[in-house]
Formats: C-alpha cells, sequence, structure tokens
C-alpha cells in the first residue's frame, strides 16, 4: 500500500503528542512543524508564514521590496548584510539571516525551541553562531536553538530528524521521511512510464531570480533530475549561479520560480523584465512556466519538495498528472 506524505503526517498523530513551545523564524520551517503535526505547539512564527497559527508575529521583512526594481531588490540586499550594526541591533538583525526579529516579541512568546537560520559571522565584528546561541539563551533560558539552511535532499531529511528530536517526537520524522521518498521514486517512475525510457528527456532551467539572472541550486537540481535534464551548472547541493541572460539558449523549458513569490508576482516581475530587458533571450522552441515559488522550488517542507517533483513532472509531461497545472504552475508566453 502506497503512503502520501499527508497519509504520514496523519499516521504520526498515534505517537506522543508534542509539548514544547515552539518559535519557528522560517516559512518552511513551520511547515516542516507542521507535518509533523505539531502546530499546535507554536506559539511565535514568521510574517511570511502561510499556515494558519494562532503564534505571535515576530519577523519583519529586513528590506522593504514594494515599488523596487529586482536589480534594486538584490543591490539593497547585499548593501545591507554588509553594513556594521550597534550591538543593541545585533539580536534583531542576526536571530534570523533573512528577517528582522523583534526580540522582546519573542521572549514574550516564551518558546522552549527556537526554529531559524542564524545569520552567519560576515567578519570578525560579527558575533559568530555559538555567541548568538548563547546570547539567546541568556534571555530565554533552557532554549533549544535548531539553526540550519538546508542546501541538499540528505539535509533536509536531517533537519526533520532534528526538529522530531528536540520536540520529543522522533517516530514522527520517520513516517515523513519515508513516505517522500517513496512519493519522488513514484513520481520518477511515473515520468518513465509515460515518456519511455529511451526518450530523451528535456532540459530545464529554473530561474530563480531576474535581475541578476539567478538558475536555481541547493536540493532544486536533485528534484528537477528525477523527471528532466538540469542545466549543467547547477549541482545539486551547491548554491544558485548567476548566468548570462544568454545562457538561456539550449534549455527546452525554463521555469520562473522567484524567490518565494506567489504566481501572479512573478508574472509581473518577469513580464516587465522580459519588456525592459532587451538581452533576455526570447525562444520560439522553448516552453516557458511561471510558477507559486511559495509553494514549490524555495521552502525546505517534504510537501513542498515533492509537490516540486510532481510540478516539474507535469511540466515535462505536459498533462495534469497530479492536479497541481492552473494552481501551482501555469504555461506563459512572452509574446
Amino acid at each position: 500500500m502506497k503512503t502520501s506524505v499527508a497519509e504520514a503526517r496523519t499516521a504520526s498523530t498515534a505517537g506522543s503528542r508534542l509539548t514544547e513551545r515552539i518559535a519557528s523564524l522560517l516559512p518552511g520551517f513551520t511547515d516542516i512543524v507542521t507535518e509533523l503535526h505539531g502546530h499546535f505547539c507554536l506559539v511565535a512564527a514568521s510574517h511570511e508564514c502561510t499556515v494558519a497559527t494562532p503564534a505571535a508575529c515576530v519577523t519583519d521583512s529586513k528590506l522593504r521590496v514594494k515599488g523596487l526594481e529586482p536589480h534594486q531588490i538584490a543591490a539593497g540586499w547585499n548593501a545591507m548584510n554588509s553594513q556594521q550594526q550597534a550591538m543593541a541591533d545585533l539580536l534583531s538583525t542576526h536571530t534570523c539571516s533573512f528577517y528582522q526579529v523583534d526580540i522582546p516579541a519573542l521572549i514574550n512568546s516564551k518558546p522552549s525551541v527556537l526554529l531559524t537560520h542564524l545569520k552567519p559571522a560576515a567578519t570578525e565584528l560579527d558575533p559568530s553562531e555559538d555567541e548568538l546561541i548563547s546570547a539567546l539563551k541568556t534571555i530565554l533560558p533552557g532554549l533549544a536553538v535548531v539553526s540550519a539552511n538546508p542546501t541538499s535532499l540528505s539535509e533536509i531529511y536531517s533537519l526533520y530528524h532534528k526538529i522530531a528530536y528536540v520536540t520529543h517526537s522522533p517516530e514522527k520524522a520517520v513516517s515523513c521521511v519515508a513516505a517522500a521518498r517513496l512519493e519522488l521514486n513514484n513520481v520518477g517512475r511515473t515520468v518513465t512510464r509515460k515518456l519511455g525510457s529511451r526518450r530523451r528527456r528535456p532540459r530545464v532551467a529554473v530561474v530563480q531570480w531576474t535581475d541578476p539572472l539567478y538558475i536555481a541550486g541547493d536540493w532544486v537540481p536533485s528534484v528537477v533530475s528525477i523527471s528532466a535534464q538540469q542545466d549543467e551548472r547547477v549541482k545539486p547541493g551547491l548554491p544558485s549561479v548567476p548566468v548570462q541572460p544568454s545562457s538561456l539558449h539550449g534549455n527546452d523549458i525554463i521555469i520562473f520560480a522567484l524567490c518565494g513569490l506567489p504566481m501572479s508576482a512573478c508574472e509581473c516581475i518577469v513580464k516587465k523584465c522580459y519588456t525592459t530587458n532587451l538581452d533576455l533571450p526570447r525562444l520560439s522552441d522553448s516552453r516557458y512556466i511561471i510558477s507559486d515559488a511559495t509553494l514549490l522550488f524555495s521552502r525546505p517542507s517534504l510537501v513542498n519538495v515533492v509537490n516540486t517533483a510532481k510540478a516539474v513532472a507535469e511540466i515535462v509531461m505536459d498533462n495534469s498528472e497530479y492536479g497541481l497545472k492552473g494552481k501551482m504552475w501555469r504555461e506563459w508566453t512572452w509574446g
């Protein structure tokens, strides 16, 4: 009998109930807690969380991007990460590498477990991870800190086990990971059955940002390779790669999955880029795809990973095998 990730989450509720008070500062980590059926233990979450939860919001954007062009957003992010800050601001800006954290609100939520990605030290003047953890434990005695930025499937699996361990529910991670592995294998078999083992798989590039142009790395290449040929410039587990627009030539399918943006926002940016940037190739023999990067290609939850694999499979097979077409991805034309 086949078990889906969703069914595994339901079955895992038969195990011990979580007793910790969890602060999750990243949407993907909140998704994982939910998959481990620990959403009722959430006491703090991020402002970009898409899971319905009564947890207090304790983060905000570090950079206001409304009205900015893609290249301005990229430049602003780089400038912000390079600036020196007063000691009083360090916990607010370093407790989460992606967001500003409201430390008083975090303290008020009284978490026993903190899930985050601590901002890495860029210079010798920045606090190390150990220093940040010590400072957090000073203001929140007994706090368990899980800091992670998973960049491969194996690291995502490991993160599930790590979170399940600190929340005293290891059996739940085992069932979720096993179910995800099975579903990913099934996706590969479905594509092989539909396309045939001898047919050339299309070459796919997943665009993570448009200006500058980045091809998505980390765990995305592993998932894309289940159904398609991956752009050879990116490797599983390695960072996203900046490329020249002309390098998109040779790809049969170009998927736009822009940095955690929904389809509507993604399409607006892509349309504007193709209107103003004449260097972006207009390939008549390639397919262009707009995707919802709040649900695909970005957040490191297994539901996200499995849905990404299914979406790529649908795109490659040019069908709606899993019911995601039109909901999480759609065709786009630049003409």
